[in-house]
């Protein structure tokens, strides 16, 4: 996404490489999309794909989950199942994996290098550059990192040094053209998240609807999360009734909910989630994380089969919260097709 660069887009990595292809191409028209989204996972990121991402068809695509990665416990194969997306897509784009890393030189590379290495895919580390330096002492890591987590304007221009050099070396290499997508290596861990289908709040139709209402949500519009102009979260289904519920069928395999977490000191009411009649507990509204917020996705139904199944969200009496304040917000739906 590009946060704690400075104000100006063009600091930010992501930018910096599109640049690159600028610099070298000068003939030819280079479109650049920016399809990150703050405090989300592989996750999120498999399950939008195609939306945010591959309908555009790309030439070339950085993955970065190395930070946002730590704690879902699905990031290998959600990580996967985004890898097997861009690798059977249209027109055969070059990837490249990216692992940054936070204060402390922590990240998840060591349990996504196994699938850049089956796939045969680039592995670039800020972490691999940074941490000697920082444990030796020839650099602090304020001057590459802007908080706990997000790189500062230097940091974002040894991060796009660094793709950079991949692309230098594809760009000098003899055999650069590669016209035709090569069939895939059977997956290493599960081919789960590879067929997906996923739709934003916006999109979503319901047998039944009561008290739900569909709201622009003010604490997920950052200036920063566009796409083309468009913001990539600009409503949710939200309600603060508890009972309220929404009932909707869907043909699939799984079930993927996106929903917003607010922060530890902000309250807010859980639901329960009932597919074909089972109740798959509580989802809270709450996190424990002290900062600002997140759009957190979970999988429910993974046993399910390929069919037909019977959803029921309910807004459920939360300790604290009286009826009609601090509702739940619903930011996405998808499911398995596969």
């Amino acid at each position: 996404m590009g946060a704690s660069a400075s104000t100006a887009p063009e600091d930010r990595w992501a930018n910096l490489v599109a640049k690159w292809f600028c610099d070298k191409y000068p003939d030819i028209t280079v479109r650049f999309y920016n399809a990150g989204i703050g405090a989300t996972n592989s996750t999120f990121g498999a399950m939008r794909a195609w939306t945010d991402l591959l309908q555009y068809k790309p030439d070339f695509v950085v993955f970065e989950y190395s930070i946002n990665d730590n704690g879902n416990e699905r990031r290998q194969e959600s990580s996967e199942g985004l890898l097997r997306q861009l690798l059977n897509s249209e027109p055969n784009p070059g990837v490249v994996m990216l692992g940054m890393m936070n204060r402390w030189g922590d990240n998840v590379q060591d349990k996504h290098l196994p699938l850049a290495q089956h796939y045969d895919i680039p592995f670039v580390s800020f972490r691999n550059v940074c941490e000697p330096l920082i444990k030796e002492g020839s650099i602090s890591p304020e001057q590459v990192l802007a908080d706990a987590v997000h790189p500062n304007t230097t940091g974002h221009l040894l991060t796009a040094k660094i793709i950079n050099l991949v692309l230098e070396s594809a760009y000098n290499s003899e055999n650069r053209s590669k016209t035709e997508i090569e069939k895939l290596p059977a997956p290493l861990f599960t081919d789960m998240f590879e067929n997906v289908e996923f739709m934003r709040a916006p999109d979503m139709k319901f047998k039944l609807n009561k008290g739900w209402e569909l709201i622009a949500h003010d604490a997920s519009l950052n200036a920063h999360w566009r796409l083309h102009g468009k913001r990539i979260i600009g409503k949710v289904w939200n309600t603060t009734e508890i009972g309220s519920k929404l009932e909707f069928e869907y043909e699939g395999t799984f079930l993927s909910l996106s929903y917003y977490v607010y922060k530890a000191t902000i309250p807010k009411a859980n639901i329960k989630v009932i597919i074909d009649g089972k109740n798959y507990g509580v989802v809270k509204g709450t996190g424990e994380q002290t900062w600002g917020g997140l759009s957190k996705t979970i999988i429910l139904g993974e046993e399910l089969t390929l069919g037909k199944h019977e959803v029921v969200i309910e807004l459920l009496p939360s300790e604290g919260i009286e009826d009609g304040e601090n509702g739940f917000d619903i930011v996405a739906l998808g499911f398995g097709t596969k």
